[in-house]
């Protein structure tokens, strides 16, 4: 008897088996596209549908047409009538496929006399990503009257303009915007293909419900750092360290703060006077700058996470008081950027944006200037996206103007100041480019046109719009869609979101407060974040600076709060 069960039980398995290798597929649904059209022909066409042995069409539900090729001539129409052609793949083993659906189009024929041709597709580019929505942009198209696009291959959409906010987006998700060129009622175009961009959303923002300070003490390093003007000026991408320096007085200090320890370390500058910490990367890779008595700058790095010490970059070695070079950015991968003093083809030496990969200095593709009369210093650079692709900071002309400016891929664009002075006046103008957005699709800065009147920016790089922010200068982005801006005289620091600013002191309302660390209270502050200067990705961890009232002036000291 159990030999029998156990026989059983494998026909059972058998015809199960069979059942599952007997399933039929449907096949592929064939895309059809209209190419040329005149008074009496039309030309479609369809990419080919894998395991299909012919197509069949219909014209206006007419007699079912079969063909091998992936395209058909229609000839013997009338001028200017539409047409409705179907097309399916058929199979040619019904044992293992089924003919595919029918796939829908129609088509108007030209005017007597006249043919028609597909107008150019766009090529549409998604950026300003976030948790839930996306901006996508394209290039106007030669005699486009609309456009329209679908998301995800749902409901069609018409718009006039050359962009779309896609909003209500699901976190962590990967979405498909297609777009198409509309010709309308045009007796000489036909809409064009259709074009598709694709997308993943961020990760959801977290909602939090408390954090944690650490204010860096005065009482405690004063004895031993020179820090009586110090923030926080870089957090590393998911928060693990955060960097900062003082240069104001004397030799420049520096200092790293470990989120594993909550601690904050004075970096010892070893053989050189002083040392200038500008960004930090999540393997605790410290870059900056090394400097000698004569107050040059050398480019530097440090492996703090293993003990490491500075460690010098390598350079054209013409660096002096006036014309410095910096690392001033790392990515996780390791690339850092900056800026070398370069000998440019008139024999002058100026600051050139550049690259170390490998800690190997990398200049290719970068523009320089035409002379050394062009520009007084050169290029200063702040920050760069994760990518390498795109460094911000500022351009000088001769005169001494400084343009707010963006190198993408190495070509210099000036987001302010086009020209070396401003109005009847030439009045000489300042501005910077501080902040990038890690996936490198805005930046934010600041420009004052007269000297004095500050305006800070967002600058998205694949539209050109600047959306201005009076009174404060861009520092910083998160991934939550979040611009942080310094205040002036006296003005805390705001944060720029959804069209709207907002006090940083807003960011704790309703939330529950602890300090790891606490500060001498006879210096009449908690030690609280006032101006927020830099962000991890995730906006979880947040540096910059509060200020405190000692020896008849204000003095600023770096302060991280960790939202949870």
């Amino acid at each position: 008897m159990k030999n029998l069960y156990i026989l059983g039980t494998m026909l059972l398995i058998a015809l199960v088996s069979g059942c599952k290798k007997d399933e039929i597929a449907k096949l592929q649904t064939p895309s059809p596209k209209v190419g040329e059209v005149t008074e009496s022909t039309a030309a479609i066409t369809w990419d080919a549908v894998k395991d299909a042995a012919s197509y069949a069409y219909t014209v206006n539900s007419g007699e079912e047409q079969t063909v091998t090729d992936t395209k058909i001539l229609l000839e013997g129409l009338e001028a200017e009538t539409e047409y409705t052609v179907e097309v399916k793949a058929v199979s040619g083993d019904t044992g293992l496929y089924t003919d595919s659906d029918w796939a829908k189009i129609t088509v108007t024929t030209a005017a007597a006399g006249q043919s028609k041709s597909a107008l150019a597709a766009p090529a549409p580019e998604a950026s300003e990503i976030t948790a839930s929505s996306a901006f996508i942009s394209w290039e106007a198209v030669e005699n486009a009257v609309s456009y329209t696009y679908t998301l995800n291959d749902g409901e069609e959409t018409t718009v006039t303009e050359t962009e779309i906010s896609i909003e209500n987006l699901e976190a962590e998700t990967e979405y498909t915007v297609k777009v198409k060129a509309d010709a309308g009622e045009s007796e000489l175009y036909l809409d064009s293909e259709w074009a598709e961009v694709s997308f993943t959303t961020t990760e959801a923002g977290f909602t939090p419900t408390g954090y944690t300070v650490y204010p860096m003490d005065p009482m405690v390093v004063m004895n031993y750092a020179n820090l009586g003007s110090s923030y926080i000026r870089n957090i590393s991408p998911s928060g693990n360290y955060a960097v900062g320096y003082d240069d104001q007085f004397g030799d420049p200090t520096s200092f790293v703060w470990d989120r594993s320890t909550g601690e904050y370390t004075i970096l010892d500058p070893g053989e050189w006077n002083g040392c200038v910490a500008y960004d930090v990367n999540d393997d605790g890779i410290i870059v900056g700058s090394v400097v000698t008595g004569s107050y040059t700058h050398t480019p530097a790095y440090m492996d703090f996470k293993n003990g490491g010490s500075w460690t010098t970059l390598p350079t054209h070695g013409f660096e002096n008081a006036a014309y410095p070079s910096f690392a001033v950015a790392i990515t996780n991968e390791g690339v850092i950027g900056g800026q070398v003093v370069t000998e440019l083809s008139d024999g002058t030496k100026r600051c050139v944006p550049c690259l170390w990969k490998d800690y190997q200095l990398d200049q290719s593709g970068f523009d320089m200037p035409e002379n050394g009369d062009v520009v007084m210093y050169g290029s200063y650079v702040y920050s760069m996206s994760d990518d390498c692709r795109v460094l911000s900071g500022w351009q000088d002309w001769g005169t001494g103007s400084r343009s707010p400016a963006i190198w993408v891929d190495g070509k210099l664009t000036r987001i302010y100041g086009e020209t070396e002075t401003i109005g009847d006046e030439g009045y000489i103008y300042e501005g910077v480019t501080w902040g990038t957005t890690p996936d490198g699709t805005q930046v934010t800065g600041y420009f004052m046109p007269d000297g004095m009147n500050l305006t800070g920016f967002i600058y998205n790089i694949a539209t050109g719009e600047k959306t201005e922010v009076p009174s404060y200068g861009g520092v910083a982005f998160d991934n939550n869609g979040r611009a942080y801006f310094t205040g002036l005289m006296g003005m805390g620091g705001v944060y720029y979101e959804n069209g709207q600013t907002h006090d940083i002191s807003n960011m704790w309302d309703g939330l529950e407060g602890t300090f790891a660390t606490t500060v001498d209270p006879s210096i009449g502050t908690d030690g609280m974040l006032e101006t927020v200067y830099s962000a991890s990705n995730d906006g979880k961890v947040l540096g910059g600076s509060y200020i405190y009232s000692a020896f008849g002036t204000a003095l600023q000291y770096p302060v991280i709060v960790v939202l949870e």
